[in-house]
């Protein structure tokens, strides 16, 4: 319970720092093509919890399942104990699911809505801008 609570507070750190960034993305938009590019490969901080919760997970159990094999099989033996291959065999194989394309885009509203925004002021300073010009 001590590390699950420290490890929380790590991630929540982490969420908060994400949550300045994309507020800053608004002002700054290469931190919203950042977000998205990052959301994308999967290589964000949601993802990146995802996945460490996802190996945590699988490690809590399998510690467990060797706990279990070490007292039913090996209480007399102590240190001495091996498991032997079938023990292993038993053991199902980690697999890490990530999460599909609408997951992802979940959570990215304020850098889609940044980079829209600058789109679209760009577009009229640019436009505004031509109006100006003049082929002499």
């Amino acid at each position: 319970s001590v590390f699950d609570r420290h490890y929380g507070a790590l991630w929540e750190a982490f969420r908060r720092q994400d949550d300045v960034r994309k507020r800053l993305g608004l002002v700054f938009p290469t931190l919203a093509i950042r977000d998205l590019s990052m959301a994308l490969a999967e290589t964000d901080n949601r993802h990146a919890r995802d996945f460490a919760d996802s190996a945590e997970t699988y490690r809590r159990e399998l510690v467990r399942a060797l706990n279990r094999d070490l007292e039913v099989n090996g209480a007399d033996l102590g240190f001495m104990y091996q498991a032997g291959p079938e023990l292993w065999r038993s053991m199902p194989e980690y697999r890490f699911e990530p999460s599909g394309l609408g997951d992802t885009m979940k959570g990215q509203g304020l850098a889609w809505a940044s980079l829209a925004a600058w789109l679209l002021g760009t577009t009229w300073l640019v436009l505004r801008s031509t109006r100006r010009l003049r082929a002499d």
